[in-house]
């Protein structure tokens, strides 16, 4: 085998070597890293009673009383003008920004003969 031959193939390999090293070592930093910030949980003593999950937030709201059900329905009626306004179409602008079209570059389809050479080499 060519001495330069053999020595490309040595070199190749310690290369792939280290960028698989240089990978793996990463991994381990990586999960390392994980390892040490992860989020313990906070262990709770014998004597106490295991932890309740918090009360909902949303609770049953007392009946509003007549003025406050006028301000809802009120809000309701500029909600409902609101949306209606955002889903009309909108007037043209009075000034509209007009051009003329300019064209750039012109590609004119050749002969297609690279085509035709790949098609005969395909059927050869």
């Amino acid at each position: 085998m060519n001495p330069d031959f053999s020595q490309a193939l040595e070199v190749t390999g310690v290369g792939m070597a280290l960028v698989f090293l240089s990978l793996l070592a990463c991994a381990a930093v990586i999960s390392l890293l994980t390892r040490i910030l992860k989020a313990k949980p906070e262990e709770e003593e014998e004597g106490e009673e295991p932890s309740r999950p918090p009360k909902s937030v949303i609770s049953e709201t007392p009946p509003l009383p007549q003025n406050d059900l006028a301000r809802v329905a009120a809000i309701a009626v500029a909600l409902a003008k609101h949306s209606q306004q955002a889903k009309s179409p909108k007037a043209p602008l009075a000034e509209e920004i007009t051009g003329e079209v300019v064209h750039v570059i012109t590609l004119d389809p050749d002969s297609g003969t690279w085509s035709a050479f790949g098609r005969l080499q395909g059927v050869r």
